[in-house]
């Protein structure tokens, strides 16, 4: 990391934002007209409408490839333990061995859309993401598995 002193990576965010204002303010007063039609197209521009379309777009791509959210979730805890975050510094060392193409062949080896609530379960909880160590399985049954201290009632 080029700053590790939190004090001098404060003062290089100021620097740069000074930097990009006055590079900003230049392109205006070289360009009126293109700054005032950037405006008005953005000013006039409906984000409801936006925003519901772009989260239907989600929704249809999810309901198509539903092992692409499985795959940007293992990146993203991955991503997160590597970052310190208290809640997924489990997944610090764990490494992601599998690409989306993968992950849809392990979906349709484990019949994951007959399952009602599907979630990736890493068979050895202490390996990585590869393909031989990931199945589909029931979310409450993988809930329940990953409980250490869960014990299971005898019936």
């Amino acid at each position: 990391m080029p700053y590790n002193d939190p004090e001098l990576k404060r003062l290089n965010r100021i620097k740069h934002a000074k930097k990009n204002a006055e590079l900003t303010k230049k392109w205006i007063e070289a360009h009126p007209e293109k700054r005032k039609e950037y405006r008005d197209r953005h000013k006039n521009k409906d984000i409801d409408k936006f925003r519901e379309e772009e989260n239907a777009r989600r929704r249809k791509r999810r309901a198509e490839c539903p092992w692409v959210r499985t795959y940007e979730g293992i990146y993203t805890r991955i991503r997160q333990g590597k970052q310190g975050r208290k809640r997924c510094l489990a997944y610090a060392n764990v490494k992601m061995l599998m690409n989306p193409a993968q992950l849809k062949e392990l979906w349709l080896r484990d019949k994951g859309s007959e399952l009602k609530n599907p979630s990736i379960d890493r068979i050895d909880p202490d390996g990585d993401y590869s393909f031989e160590n990931c199945r589909y399985i029931e979310l409450s049954e993988n809930r329940l598995r990953n409980r250490r201290w869960h014990v299971p009632r005898e019936t």
